[in-house]
């Protein structure tokens, strides 16, 4: 599998249709009125189902968190059945949605790991700053 599209959102959900739908998407940074802090979201995305991931059920893992330990790691997972192709779509693709709940201890940069059976697919990134006085 590969990325078409890796966002963090405040919310998303995959609806009756397999259609992804996102909320409040692009983010930047966030800026906490106080630390340590609650980051609450999810991380969403479109996948490419390639030939050679057809025939299994694969698993899709979200580990938010960052390299200094002043982010609690959480993590979340969501299974995909890729058993048999679609006969309806040329290209297949899977929407996922894993869902989040962080605590920032101070700043840093939040780094959102998206990986397909433990094989990387992209990292999102995400800048926790002080609050500006300019706001």
């Amino acid at each position: 599998m590969r990325p078409e599209a890796l966002l963090f959102a405040n919310t998303a959900a995959i609806d009756e249709g397999g259609l992804l739908n996102v909320h409040g998407s692009a983010w930047r940074y966030f800026e906490p009125d106080a630390f340590p802090a609650t980051l609450a979201g999810a991380v969403c995305g479109i996948l490419i189902v390639e030939d050679a991931d057809y025939g299994a059920i694969h698993t899709i893992e979200v580990e938010v968190g960052d390299d200094q330990g002043h982010a609690v790691r959480t993590a979340g997972a969501v299974t995909t059945d890729c058993t048999a192709p679609s006969q309806e779509m040329t290209i297949g693709r899977i929407a996922f949605v894993c869902p989040f709940v962080a605590v920032i201890r101070e700043p840093t940069l939040v780094t959102a790991r998206v990986t397909c059976d433990g094989a990387p697919l992209g990292d999102l990134d995400l800048i926790v700053r002080a609050k500006s006085d300019d706001a």
